[in-house]
C-alpha cells in the first residue's frame, strides 16, 4: 500500500488531545466531588433519627442484649411508657376464632369474667435506614418524613396533615392529607371500650375516637395499637372469624362436590 499527502497538516495529533484530555478530566473530577458530596449528604439524611411505635418489652430486651441496640425516645411523652389495656376476651377472639361479630361487640365483647390485660407501648429511636414496612412512625410537626407513609392519626382536628413536597415535585405549596376513619356503623356497634379497651367500662378510658375532635398522643398510640401488631403480634385471621362461612364449608365435608 502507500500513502497519501492530500491531508497533510501542520497540527500535531497530541495538540488537539491534551486539551481534550484535561477538559475530560476536570469534567470527571467535578462529578465525582458533586457524587461524593451526595453520597454524604444522603448518608447523614440516613442517619438521622426518628421515633418509631415498638412494644415496650421489645425495646427493653433489645438495649439490654448484646451491644445495646435499643434506645427510647424520652422527649416523647414526658419518657413514660404508653400503657393500653386489650381486653382478654377479644384478645383470645383474635388468636384463636378471628375478629369477634357483631352481636359479640354489641353485647360488650362477651368473655367469661371481662377481665382486661396490658401492653406498654415505648417510643424507640432509631435511624432512618433502620425503618422496615410495618413500622408505626412518630413525625412531629416541621420534621421531614423519613420513609413512604401512609397517615393514620393527627393531632390536628380530623386527622388531617399538611405536607410540603417540594424535595419531590419542586412544589412548596402545602398539600393535604387525611387519615382513613373508620366507618361510623362499626363505630356505633362497638364503643372504645368493646374494642379493646377493657370489660368493665370506665376507668378513665378514653372516648370513642369519633366523639373527639382531635387525638392527643396517648389517645392515638391507644387507637394504633388496638388495632395492629402492637396490640396482637400473634396477628389476626380473618379466615377464622365465627361470622366467615368457612369452618361452615370445612363441616360439610369441604363443599358440595365433597
Amino acid at each position: 500500500g502507500w500513502y497519501t499527502d492530500a491531508f497533510d497538516s501542520a497540527i500535531s495529533p497530541w495538540t488537539t488531545l491534551g486539551p481534550l484530555a484535561i477538559v475530560v478530566s476536570i469534567s470527571l473530577a467535578q462529578e465525582g466531588a458533586a457524587d461524593l458530596a451526595r453520597h454524604r449528604s444522603d448518608g447523614e439524611t440516613n442517619r438521622y433519627p426518628c421515633v418509631v411505635l415498638t412494644r415496650a418489652d421489645d425495646l427493653d430486651y433489645a438495649i439490654g442484649g448484646k451491644g445495646g441496640k435499643g434506645e427510647r425516645e424520652e422527649s416523647m411523652n414526658d419518657g413514660e411508657d404508653v400503657t393500653v389495656r386489650l381486653s382478654d376476651s377479644l384478645s383470645y377472639r383474635f388468636g384463636s376464632r378471628g375478629t369477634p361479630s357483631r352481636s359479640d361487640l354489641s353485647s360488650g365483647g362477651g368473655g367469661d369474667n371481662g377481665t382486661s390485660s396490658k401492653v406498654d407501648v415505648a417510643f424507640q429511636k432509631i435511624r432512618r435506614k433502620d425503618i422496615r414496612v410495618g413500622h408505626l412512625v412518630l413525625v412531629r410537626n416541621r420534621e421531614m418524613i423519613p420513609a413512604d407513609l401512609i397517615l393514620l392519626a393527627s393531632s390536628t382536628v380530623g386527622g388531617t396533615a399538611y405536607v410540603e413536597t417540594s424535595s419531590i415535585d419542586g412544589e412548596t405549596n402545602l398539600k393535604l392529607r387525611s387519615s382513613p376513619t373508620v366507618p361510623q356503623s362499626a363505630l356505633d356497634v362497638g364503643s372504645t371500650r368493646n374494642l379493646g379497651g377493657g370489660g368493665g367500662g370506665g376507668g378513665g378510658e378514653e372516648p370513642p375516637a369519633h366523639h373527639l375532635l382531635h387525638e392527643t398522643l396517648p389517645q392515638s398510640v391507644k387507637r394504633m395499637t388496638r388495632m395492629s401488631a402492637l396490640g396482637y403480634p400473634d396477628g389476626i385471621s380473618a379466615t377464622e372469624n365465627e361470622s366467615n362461612p368457612v369452618e361452615e364449608i370445612e363441616e360439610n365435608g369441604g363443599g358440595a362436590g365433597g
